[in-house]
């Protein structure tokens, strides 16, 4: 098996309280200053998978250099699939800079049939480090392969945006990072079996093949 970090094609941060903020970098949560919130962040990212669509996929997990927390840490937050697309002008308001979000702001439509939805603890110190992981990102990563053309939709944020004191953290892009095993293909001509495996994110590997009883 091999590992691959894969950096997001989208990394956008929105703010409820600007909502036409178009902002860069991963920030979740909410800032309190002199009682009234000044910032409800939540996080969108976009990855591309088409590049592993034909491996096997056995672990993901989000990873992020926390740069910065202010206020409590280890806060309850969500990882959600969005099941709008958005692009690099996506706000609070807008997904796409003139689009509306179905649901008033980034998130992922809630229904018993979509259970997109990863909950962790916020991150309790800053550098870099796994944020959310386990089986339900794992999910996530494969639902995007199996159903949404290898597109991973997501959004970070808080369960209690409607809290009065600071409880936010916030770094550079946030990274996702698989564990996978190749495809490999087995072909038969004439009865001979020819064993190839693919290429996987630009890393070459041999092909054997195997013709009147001599290897080449």
């Amino acid at each position: 098996m091999a590992t691959a970090d894969i950096a997001a094609t989208l990394n956008q941060a929105t703010d409820k309280i600007s909502p036409n903020l178009n902002g860069v970098g991963h920030w979740q949560g909410v800032t309190v200053v002199g009682g009234s919130k000044s910032a409800v962040n939540r996080s969108v990212h976009k990855y591309d998978l088409t590049d592993y669509a034909a491996a096997t996929i056995t672990a993901a997990e989000l990873r992020l250099d926390v740069q910065q927390i202010v206020g409590t840490s280890g806060f309850a937050s969500e990882l959600r699939r969005v099941l709008e697309t958005f692009t690099a002008a996506v706000t609070w308001n807008k997904r796409d800079g003139s689009t509306s979000w179905v649901a008033g702001g980034p998130s992922a439509p809630e229904s018993a049939t979509d259970t997109g939805k990863v909950t962790f603890n916020s991150p309790t110190a800053t550098g870099v480090q796994a944020i959310v992981s386990g089986a339900g990102v794992l999910a996530l990563v494969q639902d995007a392969i199996a159903s949404r053309s290898n597109l991973l939709w997501l959004v970070f944020q808080s369960v209690a945006e409607s809290v009065e004191t600071s409880a936010i953290y916030g770094g550079g892009d946030a990274v996702l990072r698989i564990t996978y095993t190749a495809a490999s293909s087995i072909k038969k001509v004439s009865g001979v079996a020819l064993a190839s495996v693919k290429k996987v994110s630009g890393v070459a590997i041999a092909s054997v093949k195997k013709v009147s009883g001599v290897t080449n």
